[in-house]
């Protein structure tokens, strides 16, 4: 069975027979017989088209074969010029794999293809009788490849003369018949003659007939003969004749006559032998491989090519274009002409390449350059080129390509290329004014009293700025412009004066521009220079580039300017584009670096509400070339100071700043507390100042990511400058503790009484659960807590019952007796699955074995109190809940601290609706020093403190008397700080202020959250 391409256009030579002998090897003996159904269409067709056969229903109403072309098919005639050749020549052509003569060239299929039907045929059944070849199956597949009719026809009007009078009047015509190579994608001649050699070599090894073992060769390879007679129709070779290839020194002879490719054979008829050539079809024109190679070369290299940076300084300064230096300057400068050599002018100097296209696969190219010289150049073409400003060179292409594991050469030719390597007027003037810094970019650094750069931020003045350069006057700029400019050069908003001034600055700059805007050695004044080298002159440089472009446009010149981010790499590109092709004639590119990146940080939000200090996980943290630590920056407008960090462990990651040691605040900064809270000195009944670092009403917004911590012990993530304070460890154990409350026996009362501070819920001693009161039950719970280290006064109990029964105020008692404080740990939230008793509250404690346990127990005589949920949780959901607190999870805690509360939330990337008003999240809260009779607070006897002093795991401990702070802890755990925000503001940890811990909360599961 034969297939053919459904266009007319290949048939562009129809008495020469097609080549698809692979197709017609590999499918002419499938069919054995051939039912007219669809199912019988062939299986190896649709592996041809790469597709999958299968039973379509017949629409009558589309069948070619019974519409109005059914008569057309019942009449099927070879056409004219092929009247003298008979159905048994044809039939024998159409079956043998070296000929592969195609039975559709020979007649006229006109009116299908017009309906874009496509045709193949079977010959399994066919017979050649008379004039005619019978029982060929045609298979005809509708444009819409939907559906596939078939029928047997006979094709008629074959001569009816003797076969052997028909072949043995005419002989072979070589100037008609050729070599058809089965079309491949790029073969070249070099890689046909070469394969074709190789495969001969071996065929000949099992065949000792020389024209036996080349038919061999050339099948394998897809090949096949197209041999005409001097009539013009298709023959083959009969009795008494043999066409062998010609062999010089065990080689084929091939031969190359006007661009066109051949193989001489030697042709015997009847004893008489003649040296034919035949002219090899298939194979890529040299011309073809030549114009895809010249077309790669010009589409990689031409943005490759560029002037050494000397050369293109030197015409700057002389404000020429490489063109005019080459062929006009009458002073012709050594330096740049064209008798110097390519590699002395131009930086590219790579000569192979490796080339692969959608045409042709692994060639490997030698390029040379070779810069043409004046006398080579016609008189019209330099003037072109002058008027082009382009240059000429000379390419030299080598070809080459491994076949076989060896290289053969393909191909070696020349060409011109006419090009601009160099700068054009205009980015020759911006680079006069503007000369770019190889390695600098602009460094935008915080003010003192300011908040750090981000790019919300950054976009916003651009787009203000971009607004005012509309309407731009040089010698008198809108101040609102000038505020702009002002604040990216130094940070922060100017005074009247300062503007003024700056302003005046900004005038002198845009005369000096106009004034000298054409020559290049005038532009070294101080004036214009000084901001250049300024680190803090974006403003100014900015202001230099739209005066430039101002100066530049016309009705066929527009400008523009664009503020571009590509991962946290800020560039400020200005252009000068043609209104003709809207090509850029000039750029400018400015970098910008420490800008906090608003997308990947939860700053903007943040700073709103005037943070104490904030630490972003990345844009924090700096490490310069001669520093072997890292800065830290508090991208507030307090800018808190940080001992800068050392320790060769902590590094910045993709993920944020990896921390096995903490971070430290600088305790000798002269900073107040507005907030002072009184605590009980051990050695002095005098009340002391708070340190600055402690938080004892506010909010803390803390992002981290816990890595290998589960190892069961402290993991800590923030301490005060004891090494005390917050922490998360995973915990297997914890049990109910009984232990009798003294309240009831003391208060002897109940009341209904409720507190003023509507901030404080107060805990009746009847709501206690007593379920366990004379028992003690452990559990399994194994899951990770976030505790928090805090002092209490010791056998507050018996000091609270002499208070009560002698009336004494416990301020007089402590200046009296100071009391002895001891060291505790209470859980302040638990894993999801741990359900405490509502209104017991949690210690962690070391047990018998010195592992880490978490006692439950009514402590309502210790006047602390505590309750924790999961929010948002379904009961309907029949999945269940994931562990909020986890290691390797993305985890958000917002803490509001009070003086009698601490509650926290945590967020994870366990929970798939961050943002969402019924995101999961999980919730705990203590409430402490609230007396459950007066129901009153006082600074007794807990003392819950945050403290931020040290940020991170291992914080340096100054006691140790609970035996907790000698663990030796996972080498490899770590906690990565994505980012913190501490605000030390009471009125924020209050119901009107929901709005602003929403904001500030939804920035942070935002940003480090993924």
């Amino acid at each position: 069975m034969k297939k053919i391409p459904n266009f007319k256009g290949f048939f562009n030579k129809p008495a020469k027979i097609v080549t698809s002998i692979l197709l017609l090897s590999g499918i002419i003996t499938i069919s054995t017989a051939i039912p007219l159904g669809i199912w019988s269409y062939n299986r190896a067709y649709y592996q041809k088209l790469n597709e999958k056969s299968q039973n379509l229903s017949i629409s009558q109403t589309e069948n070619p074969f019974e519409n109005n072309l059914g008569k057309f098919f019942d009449n099927l005639f070879i056409s004219n010029q092929f009247k003298e050749l008979s159905a048994s020549t044809a039939f024998e052509l159409a079956k043998s794999k070296i000929y592969n003569l195609d039975l559709l060239t020979l007649i006229n299929l006109d009116k299908l293809y017009q309906k874009n039907y496509q045709i193949s045929y079977d010959l399994s059944n066919a017979t050649a009788s008379g004039t005619a070849i019978k029982n060929i199956v045609f298979f005809i597949r509708t444009s819409d490849q939907r559906q596939i009719f078939s029928k047997a026809v006979e094709i008629k009007g074959f001569s009816d003369k003797n076969i052997e009078k028909n072949l043995a009047k005419f002989e072979i015509d070589e100037k008609k018949s050729s070599i058809s190579i089965k079309p491949q994608n790029f073969l070249s001649f070099a890689e046909f003659s070469k394969e074709l050699q190789n495969q001969f070599i071996k065929t000949s090894k099992t065949q000792k007939q020389t024209f036996i073992a080349f038919e061999e060769a050339l099948i394998q390879l897809g090949g096949s003969y197209n041999l005409v007679n001097s009539l013009g129709l298709p023959t083959f070779i009969h009795k008494g004749q043999i066409l062998e290839p010609k062999i010089f020194d065990n080689n084929l002879n091939f031969t190359n006559q006007g661009n066109k490719n051949y193989l001489n054979f030697i042709f015997t008829n009847e004893g008489k032998k003649t040296e034919i050539p035949l002219e090899i079809n298939g194979i890529t024109p040299d011309l073809e491989i030549k114009n895809e190679i010249i077309k790669w070369i010009k589409a990689e290299l031409e943005e490759k090519i560029k002037l050494k940076e000397s050369i293109q300084a030197e015409l700057i300064r002389e404000n020429l274009s490489l063109a005019k230096s080459f062929y006009v300057d009458k002073n012709n400068n050594p330096l740049i002409s064209t008798t110097k050599n390519f590699e002395n002018l131009f930086d590219y100097v790579q000569s192979e390449h490796l080339i692969n296209t959608n045409k042709i696969k692994n060639y490997i190219t030698n390029i040379n350059f070779k810069i043409k010289k004046n006398s080579e150049i016609p008189a019209l073409e330099l003037n072109n080129l002058l008027k082009d400003d382009k240059i000429r060179l000379e390419i030299n292409v080598d070809i080459s390509k491994w076949v076989q594991q060896k290289l053969i050469k393909i191909l070696n030719f020349k060409f011109d290329w006419d090009l601009k390597p160099d700068l054009n007027q205009y980015a020759r003037i911006f680079a006069q004014n503007l000369p770019e810094p190889k390695s600098e970019v602009f460094l935008l650094k915080k003010d003192e009293n300011s908040a750090a750069w981000t790019s919300k931020k950054l976009v916003n003045i651009i787009n203000k700025i971009k607004e005012f350069n509309n309407e731009l006057d040089p010698e008198n700029p809108d101040i609102k412009l000038v505020s702009q400019l002002y604040l990216l050069d130094f940070g922060k908003i100017g005074d009247e004066i300062a503007i003024e001034n700056y302003k005046r600055e900004l005038i002198i700059t845009a005369k000096i521009l106009k004034n000298q805007l054409v020559k290049v050695q005038e532009f070294s004044d101080d004036q214009v220079n000084k901001a250049q080298n300024n680190e803090k002159s974006l403003g100014k440089a900015i202001w230099k580039v739209l005066n430039i472009q101002r100066n530049l446009i016309n009705d066929d010149i527009s400008s523009d300017f664009i503020l571009d981010n590509k991962e946290g790499d800020f560039t400020i590109e200005f252009s000068l584009i043609s209104n003709k092709n809207k090509q850029k004639l000039a750029t400018r590119k400015i970098k910008i670096s420490n800008i906090v990146s608003s997308e990947m940080s939860a700053f903007d939000d943040a700073a709103k509400f005037y943070p104490t200090f904030f630490l972003d996980g990345k844009s924090s943290f700096s490490k310069s070339d001669n520093k072997k630590g890292y800065e830290i920056i508090d991208l507030s407008d307090n800018n808190i100071h940080f001992e800068d960090d050392l320790d060769s462990k902590n590094q910045l990651t993709q993920e944020g700043f990896k921390l096995t040691n903490p971070i430290k605040f600088q305790q000798n900064q002269s900073k107040t507390k507005e907030n002072i809270a009184r605590t009980v000195n051990i050695s002095s009944p005098s009340f002391k100042s708070a340190p600055f670092s402690r938080l004892d009403s506010g909010l803390i917004y803390l992002a981290f990511k816990p890595k290998n911590i589960n190892d069961y012990k402290k993991h800590y993530l923030l301490a005060d400058s004891d090494g005390n304070g917050l922490f998360i460890q995973k915990i297997k154990n914890f049990k109910f503790i009984n232990k009798n409350t003294t309240i009831q026996g003391i208060a002897g009362l109940k009341t209904e009484k409720t507190t003023q501070n509507s901030d404080i819920t107060f805990i009746k001693p009847e709501n206690l659960d007593q379920k366990n009161k004379d028992e003690t039950q452990q559990k399994q719970v194994d899951g990770y807590f976030i505790g928090l280290d805090f002092k209490q006064i010791k056998n507050f109990k018996s000091f609270q019952s002499y208070l009560y029964q002698n009336k004494k105020s416990l301020y007089s008692l402590a200046n009296l007796f100071p009391p002895e404080l001891i060291d505790k740990q209470a859980v302040i939230l638990g894993p999801n699955s741990w359900k405490p008793i509502k209104n017991f509250s949690a210690e962690i404690n070391q047990n018998l074995d010195n592992l880490a346990i978490v006692e439950l127990a009514n402590r309502i005589g210790e006047n602390r109190f505590y309750r924790q949920e999961l929010r948002n949780s379904s009961p309907f959901s029949l999945e269940k809940s994931k562990e909020i607190i986890e290691e390797d999870q993305d985890i958000v805690l917002e803490i509001i601290k009070t003086p009698w509360s601490v509650e926290i939330s945590a967020f994870s990337s366990s929970n798939y609706q961050l943002n969402s008003k019924t995101s999961l999240n999980l919730n705990g809260k203590t409430i402490y020093n609230i007396n459950p009779v007066s129901q009153k607070w006082s600074p007794f006897p807990n003392y819950l403190n945050l403290d931020w002093a040290q940020i991170g795991p291992n914080p340096k401990k100054t006691t140790d008397k609970n035996g907790s702070n000698n663990e030796k802890i996972n080498k490899n755990s770590s906690i990565i700080l994505k980012g913190i925000a501490v605000y030390n503001d009471p009125e924020l940890t209050t119901k009107t202020r929901n709005f602003a811990r929403d904001q500030i909360r939804n920035a942070f599961i935002k940003a480090y959250i993924k």
